[in-house]
């Protein structure tokens, strides 16, 4: 019997397909406020909202890039 090894759960070795990196940044308490606001009415992650701005920001100022995600 094949046991599984760590990370092969359901879905973590798709995850792990999409490698991400961390980061710590500081913004000003007042742009802050808003992702944080969103985050809460949109009942989503701050994590999630923060990507998703990046993701804009990325793709409105380089739209060559949209794919190399």
């Amino acid at each position: 019997m094949k046991t599984k090894k760590r990370g092969e759960a359901k879905g973590v070795l798709e995850e792990t397909k999409r490698a991400s990196v961390g980061a710590s940044v500081g913004i000003p308490a007042d742009l802050y406020r808003t992702p944080e606001e969103i985050s809460k009415q949109e009942a989503v992650s701050l994590a999630w909202v923060v990507r998703e701005a990046a993701k804009s920001y990325v793709s409105a100022k380089w739209p060559e890039s949209r794919g190399q995600r």
